[in-house]
């Protein structure tokens, strides 16, 4: 998937997400210039990785 993609999918998934859950992801969406598609991804895969974690019940202990 390339970073295009990869935005356009995010817009999406934002208006499937709570409230405070999507108002992260589209602060996250809004910060592409800002950080650069390298970092902007890599925030992107934290971001899914601790909605997976907090999915499942395990909270983040750092």
């Amino acid at each position: 998937m390339g970073i295009i993609d990869l935005y356009d999918f995010i817009s999406g998934v934002a208006k499937n997400l709570l409230e405070q859950e999507s108002r992260e992801l589209i602060d996250l969406y809004d910060s592409v210039e800002e950080l650069g598609p390298n970092e902007w991804s890599n925030r992107v895969v934290i971001f899914a990785n601790e909605m997976l974690l907090k999915d499942i019940g395990i909270q983040k202990n750092y």
